[in-house]
């Protein structure tokens, strides 16, 4: 029986996504070059996520649920009608007495969903949580001067699915890291729709409502977001262009491996291979400023994967004469998302 073929599903998807990062890549040596490959991995990474947002003249409508005060940060929690049929939970923070226009979006990661970034705790475990990961880069935004709104990312705190929100009372651990994002990803694939599309729409219709706004300045918007968040972030810079500088930190590897691993993979989409790769997709972002950061310690994003990632888009911006645009910040800890140079990194480029 020596003769008989060999049967794995794994081979072959291992093969598929080594060829899919072939065929996405940039391998051109001229700027212009770049700008043509640009506009087509853009039409793919729109097509991928099934992005088809309707022409849109109005910004969203807004509707405030409450407001408060805390450690002189003024924090307004707003229902944002991103779709028809669907309200967006985003939370604004305004440092009080200060005014100048520069606005940072704040993504999320894995956990209890824009409270986390809020550093809003009511435990210990909680605590604990937004610490070790050093999680509350809203607030710490938002005291530095910055105007900065925080949406909640579909399947994870009030945007979780009912089923999964009452099984809440599991315990603490479970409390930190349940959400629904797996289990939405394949319901939307089958009502014709993408995770990925539906929180993208969801962040343009945010840029949109910010665009509104007397106090921000539409030509100083930035992005920030770890681990689920980053991930989301990549994709809204592939697409978006009235984003500035943008800060994306614990990002998740997409090789084959990780997508056998439950939420760690990209979410399941229709032609999902156009997003396997975080360098391509990435890569619609340059010349624009970005700050990628990686903990060595980092159990879901290898050293050398990064590193790849780093290297191709390091040439990318060489190319381009921007190199002071891209800071690759690799440090010794985990998935934290490190305040040390992403201060001076909006402060530089907004």
């Amino acid at each position: 029986m020596s003769n008989d073929p060999e049967f794995s599903t794994e081979r072959q998807i291992h093969k598929r996504l080594d060829a899919y990062r072939q065929l996405y890549w940039f391998d051109g040596d001229a700027p212009e070059q770049l700008w043509r490959w640009q506009v087509e991995r853009r039409r793919q990474v729109r097509r991928a996520m099934r992005l088809e947002l309707e022409t849109v003249y109005a910004p969203p409508r807004a509707e405030t649920i409450e407001t408060d005060v805390r450690n002189d940060v003024r924090i307004e929690f707003i229902a944002l009608n991103t779709e028809p049929d669907f309200w967006l939970p985003v939370y604004v923070l305004e440092p009080v007495g200060q005014d100048n226009g520069r606005t940072l979006i704040a993504l999320h990661g894995e956990g209890r969903g824009a409270i986390d970034v809020l550093g809003v705790a009511d435990d210990v475990h909680a605590r604990r949580h937004i610490r070790q990961h050093r999680y509350d880069y809203a607030h710490r935004w938002a005291r530095a001067g910055f105007t900065v709104v925080a949406p909640e990312l579909r399947g994870y705190g009030r945007l979780m699915l009912q089923e999964d929100r009452e099984r809440l009372d599991r315990g603490p651990a479970e409390q930190l890291w349940r959400n629904s994002v797996d289990r939405l990803a394949a319901i939307y694939l089958r009502v014709g729709r993408t995770y990925a599309g539906s929180c993208v729409t969801d962040l343009i219709r945010v840029i949109d409502y910010l665009e509104d706004r007397e106090d921000v300045d539409a030509d100083r918007i930035g992005i920030g977001g770890m681990g689920e968040g980053a991930r989301v972030l990549s994709w809204l810079i592939a697409v978006e262009d009235r984003l500035g500088a943008a800060v994306a930190a614990g990002i998740k590897r997409a090789d084959a491996e990780a997508l056998f691993r439950p939420q760690i993979g990209p979410p399941a989409m229709i032609d999902g291979r156009a997003l396997v790769d975080h360098a391509s997709i990435f890569a619609c972002h340059v010349p624009r400023p970005l700050c990628l950061q990686c903990g060595r310690r980092d159990k879901e994003m290898p050293p050398e994967h990064f590193q790849a990632i780093a290297d191709r888009l390091a040439r990318l911006y060489r190319l381009c004469g921007a190199e002071e645009r891209l800071v690759i910040d690799v440090h010794s800890g985990g998935r934290v998302f490190r305040q040390e140079h992403v201060g001076e990194f909006f402060e530089r480029h907004l």
